[in-house]
């Protein structure tokens, strides 16, 4: 095949320098070491012109080396520039000739071939400009004279085998891209199509951006869908927290209405006049107090508990607390019997009977007390 002969001509003519391969370096010692060395040895045993002369022969031969190689490489790339630019023309001349139009009428071959022609490759004129690169290199190797002692760097000779290496690289890529092409020409068949095969790439990439702009507004549509519906989510949770806030609000408030008018009766029923008369020991004005400093271990039976004031005025919550009447029955009938209290007094309980009616208004007393104090019928 014509791309195969090729790149291996190409090849054979790059490995063909600097000793066995086109990356091959000259074996150590580097010239310059043995030029030296020669020289010192020749000024021992022989003469100086000798060692000069053997340094020439020897600069000589890595010119000559280096040119040979330079020539070679600028024929490479002749050769690999001018099949570059052959294959530029062919892929522009397809865009309008039969065989493109073959390539047209096939979707399959027109989608192989859009996507090929889309593929980044070597072009000919940038193959082309090495060369100048590798003739400015190989210029003093040519220039230098028969007697001269200049022998290229191995700086020189990586230059020129970077070169090479490319040109072997892009060869391979066109033997690769050519035979892609004549696959897809061999797809395609003769028959050409009614399009260019530049009126159906024009025609399929205009399908392909109108299938992504519809891709795009689907995506669009889709991500719109989505904000509303993440409103709409959010507008109905917001509804539903407002709702749940306006029910606990609406809960709290009938729960403290609640709490209030039973408070309200609470108090009504403490400052009614059938608990004013039943508690009177302790809600009727008189001048005699429990005194709320000493420790009352019988509010009863001891004048030193109670003191006496000049007002009349109830007794306090703080003084029934010091005489443990809110703690126990029998202290909470001691102070309503006792004879220091000048109050209304109660009977000392005598049976059962009377001592569960007493039980019942010690829990009704320590329920109210705090609705007296509330109300003024019972002091702090």
């Amino acid at each position: 095949m014509h791309s195969l002969s090729f790149y291996g001509a190409v090849f054979l003519v790059l490995v063909m320098g600097f000793g066995e391969s086109v990356f091959a370096r000259e074996p150590a010692p580097r010239a310059d070491d043995a030029i030296g060395d020669l020289i010192n040895q020749r000024l021992e045993a022989e003469t100086v012109k000798e060692a000069t002369e053997e340094a020439k022969a020897i600069a000589k031969a890595k010119r000559l080396e280096v040119i040979a190689y330079g020539e070679r490489l600028l024929r490479a790339i002749d050769k690999v520039s001018a099949e570059l630019a052959s294959f530029e023309a062919q892929m522009e001349a397809l865009q309008t000739n039969d065989q493109g139009r073959a390539i047209a009428a096939n979707s399959d071959t027109l989608s192989m071939f859009m996507s090929f022609s889309k593929q980044e490759r070597p072009r000919a004129r940038e193959v082309a400009s090495w060369g100048a690169s590798v003739e400015a290199t190989i210029e003093p190797a040519r220039s230098a004279g028969e007697n001269s002692i200049y022998k290229p760097s191995e700086a020189i000779v990586d230059e020129l085998k970077s070169y090479g290496g490319k040109v072997v690289e892009v060869a391979k890529v066109y033997q690769s891209d050519h035979t892609k092409l004549q696959a897809i020409l061999t797809l395609s068949g003769s028959t050409p199509g009614d399009r260019t095969l530049a009126e159906a790439i024009q025609a399929l990439e205009l399908q392909v951006a109108m299938q992504s702009l519809e891709a795009e507004k689907e995506r669009t549509r889709q991500a719109n869908q989505q904000i509303e519906q993440a409103k709409q989510e959010k507008a109905s949770r917001l509804a539903k927290q407002e709702a749940e806030r306006i029910r606990e609000n609406t809960e709290q408030n009938l729960a403290m209405k609640r709490e209030e008018a039973e408070h309200q009766r609470l108090l009504a029923y403490a400052g009614s006049y059938v608990i004013r008369q039943r508690y009177a020991p302790f809600l009727a004005k008189g001048y005699r107090v429990i005194t709320i400093h000493r420790n009352c271990h019988d509010p009863a039976g001891h004048r030193k508990y109670w003191h006496k004031v000049n007002r009349a005025t109830p007794l306090s919550k703080t003084g029934l607390e010091t005489c443990g009447a809110l703690e126990s029955v029998e202290r909470m009938v001691k102070v309503a019997a006792s004879n220091n209290n000048d109050r209304p007094s109660w009977g000392w309980p005598t049976t059962e009977q009377q001592w569960q009616v007493a039980d019942q208004r010690f829990e009704e007393m320590n329920r109210l007390v705090d609705a007296w104090v509330e109300l003024g019928l019972l002091r702090p």
